[in-house]
């Protein structure tokens, strides 16, 4: 849903399955990318902050967690963790995925 931009019907879907599991990784960002999408990117952080206290070695996430800061004008922690997502990469291939979510994400 989020990938067709239908970002509040997104919301209260992951809203329902965290309120079952709500140490869901995947659901976790996936909120987190669905509020960054909306403008809501403090909001966001929160739950990119949760999903890496459970999984500090998912990629995708520190793309997500760089889009935000970047967004509130958190240049330097933007560049830190992008530099977590390019370091975690394990090859050329991902490393592109990480620029193309990043624009998506971040709206460049």
């Amino acid at each position: 849903l989020c990938r067709t931009d239908k970002f509040e019907e997104a919301q209260k879907e992951l809203q329902i399955v965290l309120g079952k599991s709500p140490k869901d990784f995947d659901a976790l960002d996936g909120m987190g990318v669905v509020l960054a999408k909306m403008g809501k990117y403090q909001e966001a952080l929160k739950y990119f902050d949760q999903a890496l206290k459970i999984n500090s070695k998912d990629v995708m996430l520190h793309v997500h967690l760089s889009a935000a800061f970047h967004k509130i004008g958190m240049s330097d922690k933007a560049r830190a963790a992008w530099k977590d997502a390019q370091s975690l990469a394990s090859s050329r291939e991902e490393r592109k995925k990480m620029e193309e979510e990043l624009k998506w994400v971040a709206g460049r």
